[in-house]
């Protein structure tokens, strides 16, 4: 599916700000914006010149407590710094915070962010445990 957004011509992302609600493929509400990043082709996910996996544990424990978006595995960082996302806080009290890759974005309107995807097919954020 083709992202889209209400407004001609302007990029999905650039329709979406903070605290819009998010609306899965089901018509289900999973949570509002938390925080926006638009897509760079090119990037690399790397802190202090290091990938995420040559850390040592201090450097991995000042990482978590910066709290360097997006909270995921690098794999799926990568994909998501490269393709531009959303973050998602849950609708629920005890809900997990998800990401959403702005090619699972169906249509942003005015009003609220529509989803080509379910719930269940999101990332959901890292549970840092320090």
């Amino acid at each position: 599916m083709t992202e889209r957004s209400s407004t001609p011509g302007l990029p999905v992302l650039q329709a979406i700000w903070k605290g819009m609600p998010v609306v899965d493929r089901d018509g289900a509400l999973i949570g509002s914006v938390k925080f926006v990043r638009e897509g760079d082709p090119f990037a690399s996910v790397v802190v202090n010149d290091k990938p995420f996996a040559e850390e040592n544990l201090n450097e991995a424990f000042a990482r978590a407590l910066t709290s360097v978006e997006p909270q995921v595995d690098l794999p799926v960082a990568e994909q998501l710094i490269r393709r531009g996302f959303l973050k998602v806080a849950g609708a629920g009290l005890m809900d997990h915070d998800r990401y959403v890759a702005a090619d699972q974005i169906a249509e942003a309107d005015e009003d609220i962010v529509w989803l080509s995807a379910r719930s269940d097919e999101l990332v959901i954020e890292r549970q840092r445990w320090i």
